[in-house]
């Protein structure tokens, strides 16, 4: 076992038995992994992770609902999930997607970079899905306002909630069997907008966003994160950036083609190769 002495401290001081919350000690290279795969300066990206830290309103806000719960910590840690937010400061999208709300620990983080943007002039929803009704219990009413939560199969309620609607960015955090992620990753396809950046939390865990990359002659990224005093060894984020124009064909007669990206940046196509910090 990987850190015994952090497996044990654990065991006697935590309260979490699932959804592990912790910082990052590689949260500088989360930075430049996301301004890298969006062609954004480090710079910025690192501005909106400074941003967030000194947010004290939003995380006294966060604070204080998670110690209505029986596990886990009172303090608000994103983990990757501070990459979700830089992304969504960064590309100000007007639909964004969760699948997977859980307590709403990634979905609140969403919610506060869209009333960033929407601050700006910048207007976005996010849509998240979650099987459990008791789900999204993080979510006040400040972030509710830009939430809306749909409770029930993904199968069933994603394509209804999608249904002539184009989406910006599209995070699959629910059910990671291959098959299941699969299917919401070929539906975010059918509903892309201009440029659609799409992210498989979890990645480590299948192999369906790297396929789709491969099948599609994608650029596909993976950053791994290492959690900071944690016996957890981290999970990782897939991602690809997808945009109109010519390219490989989806079932809908609309072509796509990898997104731009700065000549820096080593990929390869259907590959980790060069993406992986």
């Amino acid at each position: 076992m990987r850190q015994p002495r952090l497996y044990v401290r654990f065991i006697v001081r935590g309260r979490e038995t699932s959804n592990f919350t912790y910082e990052l000690a590689n949260q500088a290279e989360l930075a430049v992994f996301v301004a890298n795969a969006l062609g954004r300066p480090w710079q910025e990206i690192a501005g909106y992770i400074d941003e967030l830290d000194g947010d004290k309103e939003f995380l006294s806000a966060v604070s204080e609902r998670l110690r209505q719960r029986k596990g886990g910590s009172n303090k608000p840690m994103f983990g990757r999930r501070i990459g979700w937010y830089c992304i969504v400061r960064a590309v100000s999208p007007g639909v964004v997607v969760e699948t997977g709300t859980a307590d709403g620990l990634g979905t609140v983080l969403l919610a506060r970079a869209l009333a960033r943007n929407a601050e700006e002039g910048f207007r976005g929803e996010l849509l998240s899905f979650d099987i459990d009704p008791r789900s999204g219990w993080l979510l006040d009413e400040s972030s509710a306002s830009h939430v809306r939560l749909l409770i029930g199969d993904s199968a069933v309620t994603l394509p209804r909630a999608l249904s002539g609607r184009e989406v910006d960015v599209f995070i699959h955090d629910s059910d990671h069997s291959y098959v299941h992620e699969k299917a919401e990753l070929a539906l975010a396809l059918d509903h892309a907008a201009e440029r659609l950046v799409l992210i498989s939390d979890n990645a480590h865990a299948t192999t369906a966003l790297h396929e789709i990359c491969t099948d599609l002659g994608l650029d596909y990224l993976l950053f791994r994160e290492r959690p900071l005093d944690h016996f957890y060894p981290g999970a990782g984020i897939g991602m690809a950036i997808v945009t109109r124009g010519v390219g490989v064909s989806m079932d809908d007669g609309q072509q796509i083609v990898g997104g731009s990206h700065p000549p820096d940046v080593d990929r390869a196509k259907g590959s980790e190769k060069g993406s992986e910090l």
